[in-house]
């Protein structure tokens, strides 16, 4: 009978451990349970130890922690228990309740107890799980090494799925020391390596969840995070699934989503305290407070409750949430008075300046700018939020993807906020126009070195190509191409991973970050000659300008940025009917509204700066959205040269370099036209502009308009016109393309360019459009463009209708070919070819003059001009 019931123990406990593994730890407990009944039965202490110590791990998954300590206590009184293995799982414990300095003593006796028995399995474990620790305490380089032996530790046994789950913890480490790329790679090297072995895990949805937080990829952290929660909740695994909902109350804190920030958060503390995780539910503690900060009016007493929060955060471990709890506190302090207060916090909020992740210095400095300027000293508090920007920018040099470099500088937009404040207080332009230049100075700045070629990247976007051709080909021939489109998102997915894993090679050589910052007024002014420079910003709801012109500067107030934006919105929207020509009876109405919007756009954007215009070209420098807008159709701008670039800085350096010759008087040479698959009109206007132009062009057209070719004849060309149909992918700008023969051309190809066109002529659709993510840096092919170098880029914001945009066009280099600048050319032919010379009726009759004003409607010139 005894030996049929430690059988029986026996194999409760590998059915319970087999469980545990496979994320089914509420069976692991019955069958856990079960062993030590049975082992109690069949009087083997040795195995009724061996069990408990399973069951206390199975026990803290399930949330029962008090227990898992109880039954770590009663296997340590087992004769002969092994005791590293004993010690790593009440570690272990200790380290998910929170009890951090506890648990770093007892891992260290479980390694030492490990080594002398010659354990290198438990070696390798302990390791594994004290590496996660000393990553949560900021310790990395400790952490690092402890997962580079525990994985070569595994390896060694052969334990794949051990060294896999060491590869993710790796990835972990290296996210929290801000190596986001690092972090990404590893990520995806351990959930390749899991899918490999046939395994489902949690970890990398929770881990990867927070990873994109920090990246301030919102959506997909979301999506991540709810799929995190269900996964844990469908395992019973509801101590991850606490953690999964705590990750989404960040995320949507974040998004401004702040009630269900505040449900789901309360949720998370909830469930955190009744599992004895004090440490686990302050932190949820905190996002409830963040969003009681963002929703209800600063008081003495939320001021007091953060001073109070931050200072169990610290004690908890929880460092970048206690910087974050102060500054919480001292902006409370400040909004009730409380000045005295605010200066006291703000001191210990700045202490952590000096070292650490980049967004915990970054948030450092910030509260040491707030510091000096409650104390007066504006100069110290501009060098203090320059500081901050510094380190903001030296981490976004890091990154190599677009998207991470774009979304990663809304890690400085507090420091920004509050130095455009300080700019404003002073009442004049010098301050707000350089401070303004000071955070957009590397905006698609040179030096912004692109990740090396990448094979693997290459290959998939070749797949990429060949998918997204076949769902348009099947779709055209009226085919189902549901299939091809699920595979199409698939491999952009896959794109996107790849791409953002890519790390960045720091700063480029001669480039500083804080270099671009140093553009002073006076010297911008030295080099405008008759040209008027109008940089908008938006501040407390208004869109400003400042106005420059070679001897004054004024900064302007404008329109309510919700009026404008509605306005611009109802401008594209009309402009896209009628150059579609989809209205039927609705297009005279169409024609009216777009005369309309324009005219309303022009009174709020341009009406208080009607006496600095007179006949002066215009550099626009944009915010956000309005860099997509019919600026052509603003009465003020009619007729009028002028170029759009997201800052000052940038157009002053390609103003600098001297353009080089006009292909056109030497035959045509430089010069690359391409027509894509589908363009009826195509072949006609590259044809018309190779004989009556550029007679030496390179002309590719039909199955020859390849990516391949068409690559290598931008990297040779200094002016490519390219008449082919675009698409501009607002959920995702870097997926926006270029149709060409074999497939779509998007901005990841794009940014693999060696080198530019100088001059770059889009007759596409919507390909002018960008999205300006928090950070306020565009993403979109003129984006691209622009940031590889080309000096120029004419695009449109709109549709281009084929039936007009031959005419159109010719005009357009017509102008560029006998030596006018691209900004004074476009306008040129949009002057000759204008819409809002044809009333609503003329518009909705439509004529080939019409049809060709409609083409020119849309188009911006981006760039030097």
């Amino acid at each position: 009978m005894g030996a049929s019931e430690e059988a029986l123990a026996v194999a409760e406990r590998a059915l319970g451990v087999a469980s545990r593994d496979l994320g089914a730890p509420g069976r692991a407990v019955t069958h856990l349970e079960s062993a030590v009944a049975h082992a109690r039965s069949a009087g083997s202490s040795l195995r009724e130890g061996e069990a408990r110590v399973s069951l206390a791990l199975a026990y803290m998954q399930v949330g029962e922690s008090r227990r898992a300590l109880l039954e770590c206590t009663r296997a340590a009184a087992v004769p002969g228990i092994d005791k590293a293995r004993l010690l790593m799982n009440r570690a272990l414990i200790l380290q998910r309740l929170g009890r951090e300095q506890e648990a770093l003593r007892v891992y260290d006796a479980a390694f030492a107890a490990a080594h002398t028995a010659h354990n290198i399995w438990a070696e390798a474990r302990i390791l594994s799980n004290r590496g996660v620790l000393l990553a949560y305490r900021g310790d990395f380089a400790r952490s690092l090494a402890d997962f580079s032996l525990a994985r070569a530790l595994h390896l060694e046994l052969g334990a794949e799925v051990a060294a896999t789950e060491v590869l993710h913890n790796t990835g972990f480490a290296m996210a929290r020391s801000g190596d986001l790329p690092g972090a990404l790679a590893r990520y995806d090297e351990a959930t390749a390596g899991f899918s490999r072995l046939g395994l489902v895990r949690i970890e990398p949805l929770l881990d990867r969840c927070e990873l994109l937080i920090e990246m301030g990829l919102l959506p997909e952290a979301r999506v991540a995070a709810e799929a995190a929660i269900a996964g844990c909740e469908a395992m019973g695994r509801s101590v991850d699934a606490a953690e999964a909902k705590l990750m989404l109350a960040r995320v949507c804190l974040v998004q401004d989503d702040l009630p269900t920030a505040a449900a789901v958060a309360g949720d998370a503390r909830r469930q955190l305290m009744a599992q004895r995780r004090n440490t686990w539910a302050l932190l949820a503690s905190f996002v409830e407070l963040q969003t009681k900060a963002a929703s209800e009016a600063a008081t003495p007493a939320l001021a007091r409750d953060a001073r109070r929060m931050a200072r169990r955060l610290q004690r908890a471990g929880w460092s970048t949430a206690a910087l974050e709890s102060l500054l919480v506190s001292a902006t409370a302090s400040v909004a009730a008075g409380d000045t005295t207060g605010a200066q006291k916090t703000l001191e210990m909020a700045s202490e952590a300046r000096r070292q650490g992740p980049a967004a915990l210095r970054v948030r450092a400095w910030h509260a040491e700018a707030l510091l000096r300027s409650t104390r007066g000293d504006a100069a110290g508090a501009f060098a203090a939020l320059r500081a901050g920007l510094r380190v903001a920018d030296e981490h976004r040099d890091t990154l190599g993807a677009t998207e991470l470099r774009v979304r990663s500088k809304a890690i400085g937009s507090d420091l920004a906020e509050l130095g455009l404040n300080l700019a404003l207080q002073s009442a004049q332009a010098a301050p707000v126009f350089e401070w303004l230049e000071r955070w957009r100075a590397n905006m698609l700045a040179p030096g912004n070195l692109r990740p090396a070629r990448d094979p693997e990247l290459a290959r998939l976007l070749g797949l990429l190509r060949q998918v997204a051709s076949r769902a348009r080909a099947l779709a055209l021939a009226g085919r189902d191409p549901s299939a091809e489109l699920r595979r199409q998102s698939a491999l952009e997915l896959e794109v996107r991973r790849r791409e953002i894993a890519v790390p960045g090679r720091g700063a480029a050589p001669n480039h500083s970050p804080a270099a671009p910052g140093r553009l002073r007024l006076t010297e911008l002014q030295a080099v405008l000659g008759e040209r008027l420079l109008v940089e908008l910003f938006s501040h407390e709801g208004f869109v400003h300008a400042i106005a420059v012109n070679d001897g004054e500067a004024v900064v302007i107030q404008l329109g309510a940025l919700a009026t404008i934006e509605r306005e611009r919105a109802s401008q594209l929207f009309a402009l896209g009917r009628i150059a579609r020509r989809r209205a039927g009876g609705a297009l005279e109405a169409a024609a009216h509204e777009l005369r309309e919007s324009s005219r309303r756009l022009g009174q709020l954007l341009f009406g208080p700066l009607e006496r600095w215009l007179e006949e002066r070209e215009v550099v626009l420098v944009p915010a956000g959205d309005l860099l997509s807008l019919g600026w052509s159709l603003l009465p003020a701008l009619r007729a009028r040269p002028v170029s759009l670039v997201p800052s000052a800085q940038l157009w002053l350096e390609r103003s600098s370099v001297r353009r080089r010759p006009i292909p056109s008087r030497t035959g045509g040479r430089g010069v690359a036209l391409v027509a894509g698959p589908d363009v009826a009109s195509g072949p006609e206007e590259i044809a018309a502009l190779r004989d009556r132009f550029y007679p030496g062009a390179a002309v590719l057209a039909g199955e020859a308009a390849t990516a391949g070719r068409v690559r290598a004849a931008m990297e040779r060309a200094e002016i490519v016109h390219m008449a082919v149909h675009g698409e501009f992918r607002r959920d995702s700008p870097q997926f926006s393309s270029i149709l060409l023969a074999d497939g779509p051309l998007n901005v990841f190809d794009l940014e693999t360019l060696t080198r530019s066109p100088q001059t770059m002529i889009l007759s596409a659709c919507d390909l002018a459009l960008m999205h300006a993510p928090a950070g306020g840096e565009p993403m979109g092919p003129v984006a691209a463009l622009l940031g590889l170098g080309s000096r120029t880029v004419i695009a449109s914001v709109a549709p281009v209708p084929e039936q007009g945009a031959g005419r159109f066009v010719r005009s357009l280099h017509e102008h560029l070919s006998a030596g006018q600048p691209p900004a004074t050319a476009l306008a040129a032919a949009q002057q000759r070819h204008s819409l809002a010379s044809f009333d609503p009726e003329e518009v909705a009759a439509g004529s080939e003059e019409v049809a060709a004003a409609t083409a020119g409607a849309g188009f911006v010139c981006f760039g030097e001009g």
